[in-house]
C-alpha cells in the first residue's frame, strides 16, 4: 500500500483544496504528519515558493514549531543538497522540544544527528542546521553563511534591522528552488511592530490560535484562558492591535521613505545630536519640505573623539549637498558641559571642527511632551524617516512603553556592546519640529 492509501481521503481532499503539490503530500505521508486545516494553509503558502516571505503566528499553541519543522524535513527530502537554518529562541525546554520533533518526523528516515551542535543530516545530503539566539547580536554567527531557507521561530523577539541582514544570507543554486524564508510569532516584543506591518493582513500570512491545535492538552488551554489584560489578548487571541509595550505604536512602514524622494524638495535643513562615548552617540539630519518633516540621514559612533564624529558629520552632509557649518545642531546638555571632553567642551570642540551646536529643549516635562508630539506626528504621516536611517528605525521599532509613565518611552541602556539603547529615541526628540529658530539654507 502507498503512503498517500495510508491517509484518509478526507485529508487528502483538504490537502487538495489548500493547493498542496502531490509530492508535498506524500512526503508527509512518508513522515508520518497529517496537517491541520491552518498548517495545511501554511504549507500551501511555502508551496508557492513565489520569492515572498511567508509567516505564521498569533496566540500561543497555534502549532507553528511543528508545522515550520515539519516544512522543512519535506523540503530537505525533496530537494536534495539544501542547506536549512531553523532558528529558535534559546533555552533547554526549546532544545528538548526541537529533538522531540526530529525523532516523531525523522523516524522513518535516515539521516544523521549532532546533539551538540544539532545538525541534522539526511542521506541525500540536505542539512538542516538548529540554531539558537538570545539576543539579536547571536544572528550574526549566521551571517554570510549560504541557506536556502531559513526558519525563525518566535521573530518578534528580533529587530527587523536583524532579519533584514540575515535574509543577506538567503540564496542557493538548487534547481527548482527558490530561497525562502518562514518566520513565525505571537504578537509582543521589540519586533511586534515590523511584524504586523509587514505581515498582517497580508496574503503570506496564516493566523492561528490555540483553538486550531487540537493536540493542545486541557491545562495548556485553561492556562491561556485564564490570562486577563494585555497579555490575555496577545497569548490567548493573538491579538497584534495590543501595542505590546512598543512606545511609538504609531510609527509604521507608512513612515518610511526614500531619501531622495525627500531631498530634492527640501527647503530647510538642521541637525540634532545626542552625545555618548561606551553607549552610542547619535546624529540625525532633518528636513522640512511641503509642511511635512523628514529625518534623512544619520550617523552612530561608539568610543569615537567628537573630532571625528564632526568631521564624519560634516563629510556625510556634504555628499548630500548640504553645509553643515550653516544648520544648526541641536545637543543635548551634556554637549555643553565643562570637563567632559578634554579640557574644554564637546560643544566647543564642534564648534571649532565647523559644526553649529545650540542646546536643545530638555527642560522639566520635555521627554513626555516631545514623545507626544512625535507620536502625532508619526499618526498623521507628518514625520517621515528614511529608510536608510536603520538605527533610528529599530529604536522606533523596540523601544518600549515606561510602566511607570506611560506617556513617555522607557530609560533603555545600551548593552556592554554598544547595542540597543535610547540613544537615537534622545536624538530624535532633540530635533523634533518646535519653536527654535533653524537655519534655511
Amino acid at each position: 500500500m502507498s503512503s498517500t492509501a495510508m491517509i484518509s481521503k478526507q485529508y487528502l481532499a483538504a490537502a487538495h483544496r489548500a493547493g498542496l503539490s502531490r509530492a508535498m503530500v506524500q512526503t508527509f505521508a512518508q513522515i508520518g504528519y497529517q496537517p491541520q486545516p491552518k498548517q495545511l494553509k501554511f504549507h500551501a503558502l511555502c508551496g508557492r515558493m513565489d520569492g515572498n516571505d511567508v509567516g505564521y503566528g498569533g496566540a500561543r499553541g497555534g502549532g507553528k514549531t511543528a508545522a515550520t519543522f515539519a516544512q522543512a524535513i519535506v523540503f530537505a527530502l525533496l530537494y536534495p543538497g539544501i542547506k536549512i537554518l531553523f532558528l529558535r529562541k534559546i533555552g533547554v525546554a526549546g532544545k528538548n522540544s526541537l529533538d522531540d520533533l526530529r525523532k516523531r518526523f525523522l523516524g522513518r528516515v535516515r539521516h544523521k544527528y549532532n546533539q551538540t551542535s544539532g545538525l541534522i543530516v539526511l542521506s541525500n545530503g540536505s542539512r538542516i542546521e538548529n540554531g539558537y539566539f538570545s539576543k539579536p547580536g547571536d544572528i550574526d554567527r549566521y551571517q554570510g553563511i549560504e541557506y536556502g531557507l531559513i526558519i525563525i521561530e518566535e521573530a518578534t523577539q528580533l529587530p527587523f534591522r536583524t532579519i533584514e541582514l540575515l535574509s543577506g544570507s538567503l540564496r542557493s543554486n538548487i534547481i527548482g528552488w527558490m530561497p525562502l524564508m518562514m518566520l513565525t510569532a505571537n504578537p509582543g516584543g521589540v519586533g511586534h511592530g515590523w511584524f504586523k506591518s509587514r505581515f498582517i493582513n497580508s496574503d503570506n500570512f496564516v493566523f492561528a490560535t490555540y483553538r486550531d491545535n487540537r493536540y493542545n492538552d486541557v491545562g495548556y488551554a485553561n492556562r491561556l484562558e485564564s490570562l486577563g489584560g494585555r497579555l490575555g489578548e496577545m497569548w490567548r487571541d493573538g491579538n497584534w492591535d495590543v501595542a505590546a509595550g512598543q512606545f511609538y505604536d504609531t510609527f509604521t512602514s507608512a513612515n518610511k521613505i526614500e531619501q531622495r524622494d525627500v531631498l530634492k524638495i527640501a527647503d530647510t535643513f538642521w541637525l540634532s545630536h545626542d552625545w555618548g562615548n561606551s553607549h552610542p552617540a547619535a546624529t540625525l539630519l532633518w528636513c522640512n519640505f511641503h509642511g511635512n518633516t523628514a529625518v534623512l540621514r544619520e550617523w552612530r559612533h561608539r568610543k569615537t573623539p567628537p573630532e571625528e564624529i564632526a568631521s564624519d558629520i560634516i563629510a556625510g552632509c556634504q555628499q548630500l549637498g548640504i553645509d553643515a557649518g550653516r544648520i544648526d545642531m541641536l545637543c543635548g546638555g551634556d554637549v555643553f558641559a565643562e570637563r567632559i571632553y578634554g579640557s574644554g567642551t564637546i560643544g566647543s570642540t564642534y564648534e571649532a571642527a565647523g559644526l553649529a551646536p545650540i542646546s536643545a529643549k530638555v527642560g522639566p516635562g520635555s521627554v513626555v511632551a516631545s514623545a507626544q508630539i512625535a507620536l502625532n506626528l508619526f499618526s498623521s504621516k507628518r514625520l517621515l524617516v528614511a529608510k536608510n536611517c536603520h538605527n533610528l528605525i529599530d529604536t522606533l521599532e523596540s523601544l518600549p512603553v515606561d510602566e511607570r509613565n506611560p506617556e513617555r518611552p522607557a530609560k533603555t541602556n545600551a548593552d556592554e556592546n554598544g547595542n540597543g539603547g535610547d540613544d537615537f529615541s534622545d536624538a530624535l526628540r532633540y530635533g523634533l519640529p518646535g519653536d527654535w529658530a533653524v537655519t534655511v539654507l
